[in-house]
């Protein structure tokens, strides 16, 4: 039976690549079907469903933390009481969301006075159908929060990734028909209902998780809005962080073309940020159990350690790639009318490659029930974020409002971010942080000489760009593979390719069907299954090499 965790990780990786090569094709289709203003006002208002993710109000972490602490203590009837008391909270919190969107689109037109009549027009059409999805997703948040509390990632990414496949296909179809932002937003809207219905079948006929009120636990619901409080005021601030700065863009100009361009930068950095917090979810659970069970915070630490060591490599081969050739990737893939949405979008990857190394802190923070000074802190420098980008709008664009991210993300996820981990915490930051340091002077050295190269030999097509990219990605990993990787690394990636190759040399030599539809050889399905034991933390390491390794990442922490 397939490791549910380690095939998370493959299937969040999966979701990742889909994303980000859906993208590639996506976003140019959509700017020559529909056009730069009007894929400017989908990004503009069909933004707003992200906001959906602020009347979580925290509770899906929360509702996790506690089931998996109930259900280790054998706590049936609290259990059963705290999922009612949270299906009772996501009715209410639904009911104001929906009232909160009713009066927007009422006043849609004061909130977006510099939109012509016939952008409004559209402008309402997609709020109705964001109304529509956001009031349908947010019931389901306790039912995605049963799922992970149990650990079935199959599932959850699964019928994600399926979505992620369905919607580009059924958008370009529709779009060549019927070219409009709204036409978009319809089939968004239609597959997140799909996607919400099956989650709440797959919880009550899968699962058969039981919701019942045994009686109003006050004390329990004091806890949980005190735990997920702080959870909610870091989704606000992601918010202020990623959202608002086309909302300011929006009102300040209404331009939509120049939102285009903010929302193309801020893409391609959230296809950065996809590498690393895609996976992080996996390990919630893994990481509340060692916190629940482990006081020195020894397998946390590792687990901390291991994760930001893997993901700094991953992160370093895309950073490093951008800087060498982002700027001709954006002219070919958006156009040169968004040829500055590259600057945007590398200053958002430099401020985030530290921070998304320790994803995991975060994790660790929640688990710990220390995740309000993250949130108080970054709600202060949220604050900063709003006023530098309403202040620098209007003399520079999209480049103020960027300015006004660039720096709450160095001051906050930077500096305050890792005080926190540290002192209060006592996570092991350290050892990560000089690792870093190490991984940026060796890639940075090879950067900046295949940056001068690349210049002296700048293409217009994808092809072309592809060779360079796949010649450049050859060196940063035969660089890796000697002076960035350990033991326990290299380890990870021999076995993954074992795993791989011996699936693929058995997959030659096995039968092809036997009765009943299923393979006499038993190993073979057994192989098919280990294919994601490569990315089980420790488990590929050799037993005989388990000593040698430890020392190895003292000295590397050391060093």
């Amino acid at each position: 039976m397939i490791n549910e965790r380690k095939a998370g990780v493959i299937l969040s990786y999966l979701s990742m690549a889909v994303s980000v090569l859906t993208g590639i094709i996506y976003v140019p289709f959509l700017l020559r079907t529909i056009g730069q203003n009007e894929y400017g006002l989908y990004q503009l208002l069909g933004g707003f469903v992200s906001y959906a993710a602020i009347f979580d109000f925290g509770l899906s972490n929360t509702i996790t933390r506690f089931y998996v602490r109930y259900k280790k203590l054998g706590e049936q009837e609290k259990l059963e009481n705290m999922l009612s008391l949270s299906r009772i909270i996501f009715w209410i919190l639904n009911i104001v969301c929906l009232i909160v969107c009713i009066v927007i689109y009422f006043c849609l037109d004061k909130v977006y006075p510099k939109l012509d009549a016939t952008q409004m027009e559209s402008g309402r059409e997609i709020f109705l159908l964001l109304i529509i999805s956001v009031c349908t997703t947010i019931p389901t948040y306790v039912y995605t929060a049963i799922s992970n509390a149990e650990e079935k990632y199959i599932f959850l990414r699964g019928s994600s990734l399926l979505v992620a496949v369905l919607q580009p296909i059924i958008v370009i179809l529709l779009v060549k028909q019927h070219p409009s932002a709204v036409s978009v937003v319809f089939i968004q809207t239609i597959l997140n209902v799909v996607l919400s219905v099956t989650k709440i079948l797959y919880v009550k006929l899968r699962l058969k998780t039981k919701f019942k009120l045994h009686h109003w636990d006050n004390l329990l619901l004091k806890e949980m809005l005190a735990f997920s409080f702080f959870v909610f005021l870091n989704t606000v601030i992601d918010q202020i962080n990623w959202q608002l700065g086309k909302t300011i863009m929006g009102i300040a100009y209404g331009d939509t073309a120049l939102v285009a361009l903010l929302s193309i930068g801020l893409q391609l950095a959230n296809y950065f940020m996809m590498f690393s917090s895609n996976v992080n979810s996996v390990f919630y659970a893994q990481i509340n159990k060692s916190v629940i069970e482990d006081d020195s915070m020894a397998k946390t630490n590792e687990i901390f350690v291991k994760v930001g060591r893997v993901q700094a490599i991953i992160l370093a081969l895309v950073l490093s790639g951008f800087i060498i050739f982002g700027q001709e990737f954006v002219d070919i893939w958006a156009g040169v009318d968004n040829h500055n949405a590259y600057y945007i979008a590398l200053a958002l990857m430099a401020s985030l490659f530290i921070p998304m190394t320790q994803n995991c802190g975060i994790l660790i923070l929640q688990a710990k029930n220390l995740h309000k000074w993250r949130s108080v802190a970054y709600a202060i420098v949220a604050a900063v974020n709003i006023i530098i980008s309403a202040i620098l709008v209007k003399p520079y664009g999209e480049y103020g409002v960027a300015a006004g991210t660039v720096l709450s993300f160095i001051i906050g996820n930077n500096i305050i971010i890792n005080i926190i981990y540290k002192y209060k915490a006592k996570i092991d930051v350290n050892t990560l942080l000089k690792y870093l340091l190490k991984v940026v002077l060796i890639v940075g050295v090879l950067t900046t000489a295949v940056f001068f190269v690349n210049r002296l030999i700048i293409v217009n097509n994808y092809g072309m760009l592809f060779v360079k990219i796949m010649v450049y990605c050859i060196l940063y990993c035969v660089l890796a593979w000697f002076l960035l990787m350990n033991k326990y690394e290299h380890n990870l990636i021999i076995s993954l390719f074992k795993k791989i190759f011996g699936v693929l040399k058995r997959k030659k030599t096995a039968p092809d069907v036997v009765s009943g539809g299923q393979c006499e050889d038993k190993e073979y399905k057994d192989n098919a299954a280990k294919i994601v034991d490569a990315f089980e933390l420790g488990d590929n390491a050799d037993k005989e090499d388990n000593e040698d390794e430890k020392k190895e990442q003292v000295d590397d922490g050391r060093n």
